[in-house]
Formats: C-alpha cells, structure tokens, sequence
C-alpha cells in the first residue's frame, strides 16, 4: 500500500464517522407541529400563536391566553442554537369552547406593535 491509498483510507474513515454523526444528530431532531410534547395534563386544544414580539415571554403568553379559560401549556419555539425567540409558539388549552374563545379575541390582538395570529394548530403528515 502507498501513502496515497492510506490517505484515501483514512478520509473515508474520517467521512464515514462525520456522517454517521450528522445522521444520528439529524435523526434527534424534532420538527413542526407533529412531534410536539403535550402537556402532562391531558391532551386538550393546542393553537398556534404566531408573529409573537421576539421579546414576548412564555409567561407572559400564558397570561394573556389565561384571560379566556385553563393553560396546560404555552412554549414559544426558539432558534436551537442561539436561543432567541423565532416569532412563534404553542398554547394548550384545556376546554374548546375556552380555545375557540381565545381564537376569536385574540387573533389580530395587537402586542407590542404587532398583530398576532392565533389558530388551531393542525398536524403536519409525516
């Protein structure tokens, strides 16, 4: 064997671990609506909350859906590397009827300067 053919080994070798690295962290990876985590509390009626101020807080969000019946849960997704905010989260609540009265009083509700969307989230097919 030549120092060529030991150093085409050895890239393959370095290439076969990077990858399998990449797919293994890629295959941890959670995405959308689908794989989200429910509350402990039961399944209830999840919404999605978007063009939130990147400076909203999950407390705050539950405090203002809080209004309007029981919160099980509200999380605003962030970016995964720097932590900051992406403009859009996800609140459960426990009673239709209290959802669907959040729906209609608080989509196009005016926070910090922008109007947030609320909806009932919809899973995505895999």
């Amino acid at each position: 064997m030549n120092s060529q053919q030991i150093s085409y080994i050895i890239c393959a070798v370095i290439f076969g671990i990077i990858g399998g690295i990449c797919g293994w962290l890629i295959g941890k990876r959670t995405y959308g609506v689908n794989r989200r985590r429910l509350s402990s509390e039961g399944e209830g009626i999840e919404l999605f909350v978007g063009n939130l101020p990147y400076e909203l807080t999950e407390e705050k969000l539950k405090e203002l859906f809080s209004k309007y019946g029981r919160v099980l849960s509200a999380r605003i997704i962030t970016n995964r590397y720097k932590g900051k905010s992406k403009g859009y989260g996800f609140v459960q609540m426990a009673e239709k009827n209290d959802a669907e009265n959040a729906i209609r009083e608080l989509n196009g509700y005016e926070i910090s300067g922008r109007k947030i969307i609320v909806n009932e989230a919809k899973t995505r097919p895999r």
